[in-house]
Formats: C-alpha cells, sequence, structure tokens
C-alpha cells in the first residue's frame, strides 16, 4: 500500500451521552457528554477517526458539526494526502483569513485539529503500525492522572481512583477561597503526603487573587496550579505571577496558535504545558509543540476532558515525546471514552499501556454512535 492517498469521504457524528450527575466547573456545567467524531474514508476503504473539541457551549457539538460539513470538509474531497502534516498546514494557512474575519479561531482550530487526528490514524492503518510507533516512538506506555474531581465527589472520588491505581490527581477549584481550601485540604488529608496532587482553577481568580491563593495552598505540597488567571492575561501578569508563586503553573489548553505555545515555552512562566490535541493542532501541531517543550526542559502535559478517541490519540502523541509530563484522564463516567476503550487500553501502576493496533486502535461501533447521535 502506498504513503499517499485520497480522500474520498468525511462524515461527522454528533453525539450526546446522557449522565446522572453534571460536570462542573467554575465556569459552567456540562449536563450531558457531547462527543463530536469526524470519520475519513480513503479511496482505498480505509477509515480514520478523529475527534473535535465541544465540550463549550452546550450548543457546541451541532454548530461545528455544521461548520465542518458546509465549510471545511469540501475542500478536502479528492484531496491527495502524501502527509498529514502538509495537510494540517496548507488548511491552516487556507481558512486563516475566513477564521479572523468570521471571529471563529477556536472552531476552526477544534476542526482542523479533529481532521488531523483521522488523516494520522489512516496514515498509521497504512503502514500497519501503532501511532505511537509510526511516530517514532519508543514505548506504548504512558503516566497518567485522574481528573475533574469537583468539590462534592472528592470525598467519594478519590477512594474509587486510588483503588484503580492512580496515584496522581487532579482536583477543581475556582468556587470561592474558603471552599477551595477546605477541597483541597481534604484532597491531600485523604491522599497522604506523598501522591501528587495538582489544583485546576479553570481561569477564575484575578492576578491578585492568584497570588494570594497559592500562597496559602502552598501548604498542601502542590505539584502544580492549573489556569489560576485568565489564559489571555498578558504576558506581564503571567510573569508577575511566575515570580510570586510558590507553587509551579500550568497552561496550555486554551492556546490556538502555534506561535502563541512558543512564546508560552519561551517565557519559561509555565512549568507544565497543556496542549490539547482536539482543541488546536491534533496530531501535528502536537508533536511539534511537545517536541518544543521537551527540549526547553519544560513539561508535556496533555489536557484532555473528551471522548475515547482524543484520549487515545493524545497518549499516542505522549508516547512519541517522552518527558516529564502526564496525561489527563477524566474521572467522571464519560460512556464515549468507557464503551470505546474498555478492550483497547490498561491501565497499570498509573501508567496507560497502549496497544499494538494499527493507526489509534479504535473504531466506533456503529450501533454505539447511534445510539446516542443528534441531528445537525
Amino acid at each position: 500500500m502506498t504513503d499517499y492517498y485520497t480522500i474520498q469521504k468525511i462524515d461527522a457524528f454528533a453525539v450526546r451521552v446522557p449522565i446522572d450527575k453534571p460536570v462542573y466547573t467554575s465556569f459552567g456545567t456540562m449536563s450531558d457528554r457531547r462527543t463530536l467524531l469526524v470519520r475519513i474514508e480513503d479511496r482505498d476503504g480505509v477509515v480514520g477517526w478523529g475527534e473535535i473539541w465541544c465540550n463549550f457551549p452546550s450548543d457546541a457539538t451541532e454548530y461545528r458539526a455544521k461548520l465542518l460539513a458546509k465549510e471545511i470538509a469540501p475542500r478536502l474531497i479528492d484531496r491527495v494526502v502524501n502527509a498529514p502534516d502538509e495537510v494540517f498546514t496548507s488548511l491552516t494557512r487556507d481558512l486563516e483569513i475566513l477564521a479572523n474575519q468570521s471571529g471563529e479561531i477556536g472552531p476552526f482550530a477544534q476542526i482542523l485539529a479533529g481532521i488531523d487526528i483521522a488523516l494520522w490514524d489512516i496514515s498509521a492503518k497504512r503502514a500497519r503500525m501503532p501511532l505511537w510507533k509510526f511516530l517514532g516512538g519508543q514505548s506504548k506506555s504512558v503516566p497518567i492522572y485522574a481528573s475533574g474531581f469537583s468539590p462534592s465527589d472528592v470525598t467519594n472520588l478519590i477512594p474509587v481512583a486510588i483503588d484503580d491505581g492512580h496515584i496522581a490527581f487532579k482536583i477543581k477549584a475556582g468556587f470561592g477561597i474558603e471552599a477551595d481550601i477546605n477541597t483541597v485540604a481534604l484532597a491531600r488529608k485523604l491522599l497522604g503526603p506523598k501522591a501528587k496532587l495538582m489544583v485546576d482553577v479553570n481561569q477564575a481568580w484575578s492576578l491578585q487573587d492568584a497570588i494570594t491563593n497559592i500562597g496559602i495552598m502552598s501548604q498542601f505540597n502542590l505539584t502544580w496550579i492549573e489556569e489560576p488567571i485568565r489564559s489571555n492575561s498578558s504576558n506581564t501578569d503571567w510573569e508577575v505571577l511566575a515570580e510570586a508563586s510558590l507553587v509551579p503553573l500550568a497552561a496550555g489548553e486554551n492556546l490556538n496558535r502555534e506561535h502563541d505555545f512558543v512564546n508560552m515555552i519561551g517565557s519559561r512562566t509555565i512549568r507544565y504545558i497543556q496542549p490539547d490535541i482536539a482543541k488546536w493542532g491534533g496530531v501535528s501541531g502536537c508533536s511539534v509543540i511537545a517536541n518544543k517543550i521537551n527540549q526547553s526542559g519544560l513539561c508535556y502535559c496533555p489536557h484532555w476532558l473528551g471522548g475515547g478517541v482524543g484520549l487515545l490519540a493524545s497518549a499516542h502523541v505522549l508516547a512519541a515525546n517522552p518527558g516529564c509530563g502526564m496525561l489527563e484522564v477524566d474521572i467522571n463516567p464519560n460512556p464515549m471514552r468507557e464503551l470505546l476503550l474498555n478492550s483497547q487500553i490498561s491501565i497499570v501502576n498509573s501508567m496507560l499501556i497502549l496497544s499494538n493496533v494499527p493507526g489509534i486502535g479504535v473504531e466506533p461501533p456503529r450501533d454505539l454512535l447511534d445510539r446516542y447521535l443528534v441531528r445537525f
């Protein structure tokens, strides 16, 4: 089978799965689990799957599916793919003005990321190699941490996560400093002094509040504080915070241009840099940034809070770019993660072990998609 191929068909699958308990953050609530998958088929019948970020706002899934179908997919049909990163670069360039003019930089970047993931899936399958190996990786195991603990979940879910073999944990904050401190204190008590504990503020604090609150929370031996201030805060604000902070900082999930990551790496204000593979870059962009992060002596820690396709893609990129980072694994129920991955991965001693199946390693069953499919 040749290395190059021609795109024949592109389909979007917008999925909403009901959940018993909403997922809470400081800025919004998910009352269901949303997933947007893109399926690309080449003329030889090889199929690749990608995932497009769509957690917020509430109608993001359907909107991005429409944007893909009407504005982007027609540009790709009958296109010859020699290398996925070439397609990513040219599409990003060709759509830049439209994305800027429409004020839709985020949605365009997220759709291009999902397309890129699917194209890498096809390329690795055609090479008959798992993606981590196709990308040059030497090991199929990556360190992970459990995330998504809201204040009401800490007491019940941390013991469950410990029983599942996790030794690193990230809890959500930004619900008021008194509540935040009580939650972090409780988590540290449950975990004991040695487990890694991180706090995700989801951009909720002002600069001055962040300096004060991090100083208070430093007593809990935190590995990092994530997005304590707005992600688009000035470089000066991040520099001031980094200088004052007694805890290393983490950020990056809300950047959507390569030069923003390059600037973040160069500033050295953020120790743990967290690209989200379905928000920007896909495999192509995140691989480049992961390499730059590792070369700089910082930590590449993929952000993820979605379905199974994106989680696996994130794991493959981390496996091919190992360093001091960890992969985020959401602890909250999500059938589009759990049902897709049950037979594809194993977790041992807080390590996710990928399979040797060619490509990303997952084929979403049509009956599962049809069960939760929504019209767009």
